[in-house]
């Protein structure tokens, strides 16, 4: 599969924890590394996720971006995505009585004109559904700016700073249509949790 992702397989200071591990074990140094783990694993999966999404055609029903506009506009946008941190856990099948999820999740994007500003994009999701009931929360940051704030109960979204951001990172002749380019980041900040998608996507439409 193609790496699609301007984060590098071998996240910074992966080296660095390491020897700092081996040289003092203790719950500190092993968490610095299986933090690093959780990150690394997971721009791996995302990749793949992303890849397949974009080249393979049996994937592409389940996008938005089927056109060779939108493809291209979106193989450019993930060149600039870097994934800085990553947790997420989930206690329950889809099946099970009660499912709980939780998920925090740091990317910078690069600006589209070298030497400007990145974006730091931070997703927080947390899920506790039952049979007959769900709560969730889903929030999105940019840049320390809460854009997108959303429950069972209440939504707030700015869709102009979503276009802002879009304008920065994309540039004036990005190839991604607004639809697109708002589907294209809930794909991206809510990976790899369905539920979250939905919320998130649903939000952004």
């Amino acid at each position: 599969r193609t790496w699609l992702l301007a984060t590098e397989p071998g996240l910074p200071g992966w080296e660095k924890a390491v020897q700092a591990y081996r040289s003092a074990p203790s719950p500190s140094t092993i968490g610095h590394v299986t933090a690093l783990v959780a990150t690394e694993t997971h721009a791996c999966t995302l990749n793949t996720r992303l890849s397949d999404m974009l080249s393979d055609a049996g994937a592409r029903p389940a996008s938005r971006l089927t056109t060779p506009e939108a493809i291209a506009g979106a193989r450019q946008l993930l060149g600039r995505v870097h994934v800085r941190s990553f947790e997420h856990a989930r206690l329950g099948k889809a099946t099970a009585p009660r499912t709980m999820e939780g998920m925090t999740k740091t990317l910078q994007i690069d600006a589209a004109i070298e030497g400007e500003e990145a974006v730091e994009l931070k997703f927080e999701w947390e899920l506790s559904r039952g049979h007959s009931e769900r709560e969730f929360t889903a929030q999105v940051w940019a840049n320390g700016t809460r854009i997108l704030d959303a429950s069972e109960v209440h939504s707030n979204l700015s869709l102009p700073n979503f276009s802002a951001i879009q304008e920065h990172v994309c540039g004036a002749k990005g190839g991604l249509i607004d639809e697109d380019f708002r589907w294209l980041v809930a794909a991206i900040v809510t990976y790899p949790s369905d539920d979250a998608f939905d919320v998130v996507s649903a939000q952004l439409e």
